[in-house]
């Protein structure tokens, strides 16, 4: 009996070591597509960065040089953009607002006209130290925006 129980004891070592063994290889196979996603996020947002540099129209504020030194970019949307001014532009309706392109890098966030030929015309570029952002509570969006149905 005793060769039995030892082969017994035997095979459910091997069962536990296959046990260990998937999930060590379910581990690293978890950590390789995580840095694989990671890769392609990160050159993802290179051929993003290239494609605004591309596209963005000659300014002489923003060089291409200068838009390089800001690194890639963080995140590309569009704005509906509200010019206000209260006795050159008062906030009758109807009010018009600007559709732009933004582009925001580390540290500076570029506003573009998106122009035919998928061209973006530098409209408004500035650094982001000189704001302070706030957190617009819920139902106080009026104070900021008063032509809103919000």
């Amino acid at each position: 009996m005793t060769p039995s129980v030892e082969n017994h004891d035997s095979d459910s070592d091997d069962v536990s070591d296959v046990g260990v063994d998937v999930e060590v290889a379910l581990t690293h196979m978890r950590q390789v597509a995580s840095a694989a996603d990671e890769a392609r996020r990160i050159k993802e947002a290179e051929v993003k960065s290239a494609t605004i540099l591309e596209r963005l129209e000659p300014h002489v504020a923003l060089s291409p040089s200068f838009i390089k030194s800001l690194g890639t970019c963080r995140l590309i949307g569009s704005l509906d953009v509200l010019h206000h001014h209260h006795l050159i532009a008062p906030l009758i309706p109807p009010v018009k607002v600007k559709y732009l392109a933004a582009f925001l890098y580390r540290g500076y966030l570029i506003l573009a006209k998106v122009k035919r030929g998928k061209l973006y015309e530098a409209k408004h570029f500035l650094p982001l130290e000189v704001f302070e952002l706030i957190d617009i509570a819920e139902g106080k969006s009026k104070t900021f925006i008063p032509c809103t149905d919000l």
